[in-house]
């Protein structure tokens, strides 16, 4: 049978034992590198969501909606002020 506690021990210790301070650093800094870069790709994502009214035509056809807000004194606001936010 499958122990995942056996493989999670057996990385422990490669990482502790079977690595060098060099090796544990690069690794760590790798993840940490990875894991910001993936932090700040998903705040993009979710701010071009949440602010930008051109992510509302991915899926929504409104061009006489868009052209009439684009002209009216609401042009200034996004589309999420108004429609579901979730601020």
């Amino acid at each position: 049978m499958l122990n995942p506690l056996t493989g999670l021990r057996r990385i422990i210790t490669w990482f502790g034992q079977d690595i060098s301070a060099k090796g544990r650093a690069i690794i760590v800094s790798g993840l940490l590198i990875f894991s910001l870069t993936m932090v700040f790709i998903a705040y993009k994502i979710n701010d071009y969501f949440e602010n930008d009214p051109k992510a509302c035509f991915a899926c929504h056809v409104h061009d006489d909606a868009n052209k009439q807000w684009a002209r009216s004194e609401h042009a200034n606001i996004n589309c999420h002020e108004c429609h579901h936010s979730t601020k």
